[in-house]
């Protein structure tokens, strides 16, 4: 299929045409193009686009979604690497806001408002909407935050930390802002709610976004107007040191677990001269239905692991850790955890591991022994 997204017109739309069933602008269209050369029209209309069968409105049948102005990217969310297959709209917007829309697969015949509304907010109410609801933006900032969104792509590649998967990626080309967004997933409903604004700009030299692309392993890419070149994103982290060890022994990757679990296992710098060189161990959670990551727990060395000593040295001898995770209701997970550096100050050795909630129970309350055994817990 083929997907366009077109513009309303001159400001403030004096057609209304974003809001007129028979006209293609300020729309979202749909289209078949894979026709024969020498069909008439050069494409067809699917059979399945929401407007064919006339409801809610008559309307021409190309069309997907009304009431948008100037729709600058829409991506869709891969499902082949674990997305939702949602259609991600950026908007950009004309006096006062830039937004962005979430439709979740599936859900076409929305009207997302304008020229009756700009964002969620009123703007030229002369006349009625096409038909209603009007749906609100998933984001929305306001002018002079930003004066010309462009809209980007969830990520779900490996090149970034695991915290970035399921993020939306999105840049203001006027102000040189790069942000992303968590989005939370209603696994009933597919609609999708934004939190966690992060701003990337200084950390990508602030590049003029112009677009945003992915390949075929979900890796980010965006294009810079004033460089004229392509640039990728990739992980700015130092790599850690040479002798620094992190090994989670459990859960297991792919285990089915339920919440309370144990997270343990051991860690070391070889290159400390004194204890185990790490001072403190850090799970986050990732939903692979999307939202934020959360913190599951922490803890410090201290576990006797002689096995470990006799590898690697009597220095080591408490190198095990052990803790629960706890709190996250059931769904599928990427457990990121970190060991932070006593050398460098910095959360330099990451692990991360899949694993699928099945169930929480209520009472978290555990015995300190039981969490530090098969080893013994230091007094």
């Amino acid at each position: 299929m083929t997907w366009l997204g077109t513009i309303g017109g001159d400001a403030n739309d004096p057609g209304n045409r974003a809001q007129n069933p028979t006209e293609l602008l300020g729309k979202m269209l749909r289209i078949d193009v894979s026709v024969a050369d020498t069909d008439p029209m050069g494409y067809r209309v699917p059979a399945d686009n929401p407007f064919v069968a006339g409801v809610p409105v008559p309307a021409r049948p190309e069309i997907w979604a009304f009431g948008l102005r100037n729709p600058w990217r829409y991506s869709f969310d891969d499902p082949a690497r674990g997305g939702t297959g949602a259609l991600i709209i950026g908007d950009v917007g004309q006096d006062e806001w830039e937004e962005i829309d979430y439709e979740p697969r599936h859900s076409g015949g929305r009207n997302y408002g304008w020229r009756i509304r700009e964002g969620a907010h009123p703007n030229v109410t002369s006349l009625p909407p096409a038909f209603l609801p009007l749906i609100d933006p998933i984001f929305e900032y306001s002018h002079p935050t930003g004066f010309s969104l462009t809209g980007g792509c969830v990520y779900r590649g490996s090149a970034l930390p695991a915290l970035y998967r399921g993020r939306y990626f999105f840049a203001d080309f006027v102000t040189r802002k790069v942000w992303s967004i968590a989005l939370t997933v209603n696994p009933s409903t597919g609609a999708a709610t934004a939190s966690d604004l992060r701003d990337h700009s200084e950390e990508l030299g602030a590049p003029d976004v112009t677009s945003f692309g992915t390949d075929a392993a979900g890796e980010l890419y965006v294009t810079s107007y004033a460089a004229g070149t392509i640039l990728r994103i990739t992980s700015t982290s130092e790599p850690a040191a040479s002798g620094a060890i992190l090994t989670v022994e459990s859960p297991v990757g792919g285990s089915l677990v339920i919440s309370p679990f144990l997270i343990s296992g051991w860690a070391l710098d070889t290159d400390a001269t004194e204890g185990t060189g790490i001072d403190a161990i850090q799970a986050w959670a990732v939903p692979s239905s999307g939202g934020p990551a959360r913190t599951v727990g922490a803890a410090r060395l201290g576990i006797l692991r002689d096995d470990v000593a006799l590898t690697f040295g009597s220095q080591f001898s408490r190198a095990g850790f052990a803790f629960f995770a706890s709190g996250l209701p059931p769904d599928r997970y990427t457990l990121v955890v970190a060991a932070l550096l006593r050398g460098t100050g910095t959360w330099s050795v990451i692990r991360t591991v899949d694993v699928t909630v099945t169930a929480s129970i209520g009472n978290e309350v555990h015995a300190r022994s039981n969490a530090c055994m098969p080893y013994r817990c230091k007094d």
